[in-house]
């Protein structure tokens, strides 16, 4: 998850910034949200089954590029590489072709 998701928006959803790894991550959240076991130590299992719960849901943000977009694309607001993408035509009997 952490490898598909920006940055930036795993610190905005979670308010950690910091980590090099799952491992990491999932502590620090653990951390903020008191997600703790006896002795102060992380309780990485609740925790993750909670990001993933959140991905589930949507709380995650996440999209793919459509084919042949790259990131320069959309953040110039640019679509007409869309339409080099070939469209389907329904045929008279109700197939795509």
């Amino acid at each position: 998850m952490l490898d598909r998701v920006k940055t930036v928006d795993m610190e905005n959803i979670y308010k950690v910034k910091g980590w090099k790894n799952a491992e990491e991550f999932l502590t620090l959240v653990a951390k903020y949200k008191g997600k703790l076991h006896k002795g102060g130590e992380a309780d990485l299992m609740t925790v993750a089954k909670s990001c993933i719960y959140d991905w589930q849901r949507g709380i995650i943000p996440f999209y793919a590029l459509p084919p042949n977009m790259t990131e320069e694309d959309v953040e110039a607001g640019r679509d007409e590489v869309l339409e080099e993408v070939p469209r389907a035509e329904i045929l008279e009997d109700g197939v795509l072709s």
